[in-house]
């Protein structure tokens, strides 16, 4: 973890419903550019210790000298962790994404041996190729006692891959408490759309700024928000798209409607003037949740989103949102005009979406985690809201 996004602040959500509960965390953090998840992890009264994270581990054109700095990567990484393992004496150990799981493979054997509970919190929905399905199955099931899932989509996705039902639970996430809500500082501008995410092709907000262009040629006075890493470092792989996109918001048909925020800390305060919240993501991204819809929700905000994974999951199609099965500019248009063409409606959505945010509650969340890491005694047959997966599209075995 370098930078702070969804899957971080949920990961720290998780960590302050152990300290609340009287546990003690003990976080292991890159030795290098720690210093914003440090900072979060001084918030919450965790205590942090630096991990050699630095060698990235290849599967395909692997050279001997890779090989052996994989394998230096394994050793130092795992022992580290089994150092301060045997200093902090854990219960168990959170992990949150795949490379914090295989560069401690090793040493999460060990401490599984001894009796350390391993639990996975999937922020991801696993790919579907075959070297990932067989690491899951053959691999990740001998890392990991137990598979916590942020949707029914990455669980059932999960499912599919070998793993077992017994060990996969869903709890959806919860409004991060770090994200203060505020209040309006003036009337709703209901015509403005709100953009938050990356600047990653498969997060469709070329598909955005094209369906707004066919809102203002509609005779709309639509407007967009994006929040984002506008300004900053952005992956060499990635210039060239957020280029066209700046480019593309130079045309007429776009000049002076789109605004670059940057990366915010205040997303509610920029959604709490705004009318419509858009997840443009493209089904083959396939989110795991969408922490952003339920920002909107929290900001009274219906929701247009594409199908994209477990988003389907967080919306009501036509009463706290849009979901568009027509994957284009046209459908997100369509799906915006719903609203921003009825200022009522768009109110008395986002109502209801302030309402839907009750499915995710903070007590809920941290109940869930709590019985996960044994804090409260274990119910059987939880249903709805969270629970032992039942697999409905397992793999042929």
């Amino acid at each position: 973890m370098v930078n702070i996004g969804g899957a971080e602040r949920m990961t720290f959500e998780v960590l302050r419903t152990v300290i609340r509960a009287d546990g003690s965390v003990m976080c292991v953090v890159n030795d290098w550019e720690n210093h914003r998840i440090a900072a979060l992890a001084t918030e919450i009264g965790a205590q942090f210790t630096p991990g050699p994270y630095h060698q990235p581990l290849k599967r395909r054109n692997v050279r001997p000298l890779d090989l052996l700095r994989m394998s230096n990567a394994l050793f130092r990484c795992s022992s580290r962790l089994l150092v301060v393992a045997a200093r902090f004496r854990p219960t168990h150990v959170l992990v949150p994404e795949i490379f914090s799981l295989t560069i401690n493979g090793p040493a999460l054997l060990a401490l599984r041996a001894i009796g350390v509970r391993v639990i996975y919190h999937m922020h991801d929905t696993p790919p579907r190729l075959p070297s990932y399905r067989r690491f899951w199955r053959f691999v990740g099931t001998r890392l990991v006692d137990e598979f916590v899932c942020v949707s029914k989509f990455v669980a059932e996705e999960l499912c599919a891959t070998g793993v077992s039902s017994a060990t996969i639970l869903r709890f959806y996430n919860t409004f991060p408490t770090c994200r203060a809500a505020l209040a309006a500082s003036g009337a709703r501008e209901l015509q403005r759309v709100v953009y938050v995410g990356q600047f990653l092709p498969g997060k469709g907000l070329d598909v955005l700024l094209d369906a707004v262009a066919l809102l203002v040629a509609r005779g709309y006075d639509a407007r967009l928000s994006v929040i984002g890493n506008a300004f900053n470092w952005i992956a060499p792989a990635y210039e060239s798209y957020r280029e066209r996109l700046f480019a593309r918001v130079g045309r007429p048909d776009l000049a002076g409607r789109v605004d670059f925020l940057g990366s915010r800390d205040d997303v509610l305060s920029v959604m709490a003037n705004a009318g419509v919240h858009c997840c443009p993501s493209l089904p083959e991204i396939r989110e795991a949740f969408g922490l952003v819809v339920l920002e909107a929700k929290v900001s009274g905000l219906p929701s247009v989103i594409f199908p994209s994974g477990g988003l389907p999951e967080l919306i009501e199609d036509r009463v706290d949102g849009w979901i568009s099965t027509d994957i284009s500019a046209e459908g997100l248009a369509e799906g915006l005009e719903y609203f921003i063409a009825d200022p009522k409606r768009t109110l008395m959505a986002g109502e209801v979406a302030r309402k839907s945010a009750e499915r995710f509650s903070l007590g809920q969340f941290r109940h869930e985690w709590e019985r996960v890491f044994g804090l409260v005694p274990e119910k059987v047959g939880v249903e709805g809201h969270a629970g032992r997966l039942q697999c409905t599209n397992a793999p042929d075995r």
